[in-house]
């Protein structure tokens, strides 16, 4: 039987390595009162492809960044390394 060659997708381009893009964002304690509730809804409407769960209720939100000029910066993670938006999010 002849072995078949493994056929691998390309690593993803972009700053997935670098640093991120929320670390110089410092939290404004009554922007972020004003603004968390908008955006833990918002968040809610979001849902993983593969299972009926939205992203904030499956965990993967892990801090969300509001700054003094209402700057909202989402620190997160993915379900899978090499999720089809994954330099659609890194972008914005």
């Amino acid at each position: 039987m002849k072995p078949l060659p493994v056929i691998q997708p390309p690593p993803p381009k972009g700053p997935a390595s670098g640093p991120l893009a929320t670390a110089d964002m410092i939290t404004d304690p009554e922007q972020s009162a004003a603004l968390k509730t908008l955006i833990v809804r918002a968040l809610s409407a979001v849902y993983d492809p593969e299972i009926p769960v939205n992203i904030y209720e499956l965990g993967l939100i892990y801090d969300i960044i509001v700054d003094a000029s209402s700057r909202v910066g989402i620190r997160m993670s993915l379900t899978a390394p090499l999720v089809l938006r994954r330099s659609f999010c890194q972008g914005r």
